[in-house]
């Protein structure tokens, strides 16, 4: 689990750089997988293509399937909003860091 000062810290960071982040679920966060989906329809961030199919399997069917699909980067989109994005995806996430 991660704290709310390292996910503003890294959304902060990317925000003033690369608009990156990479991001390491916890392996029982099934629901908050779907969630990430949800603020990938509405903008709030953007997926690359093979980490959207990845998603949807794993929210589909319920299992990471392998430990790699945990971790993916999402592109903050202009509609983000750090606490929205914080107060669900704190407990889900093992880690989170700005990409460079």
């Amino acid at each position: 689990m991660v704290t709310m000062d390292q996910i503003r810290n890294a959304t902060n960071k990317a925000l003033a750089g690369s608009k990156k982040v990479r991001i390491t679920f916890g392996p029982r966060n099934m629901d908050d997988t779907c969630y990430l989906l949800a603020l990938e329809r509405q903008g709030v961030v953007q997926l690359n293509l093979m980490d959207q199919a990845v998603m949807m399997a794993v929210c589909q069917s319920r299992s990471w399937d392998h430990d790699s699909n945990r971790t993916l980067t999402i592109t903050i989109g202009q509609n983000f909003d750090t606490q929205l994005f914080a107060d669900r995806m704190m407990r889900a996430l093992d880690r989170i860091a700005a990409v460079e």
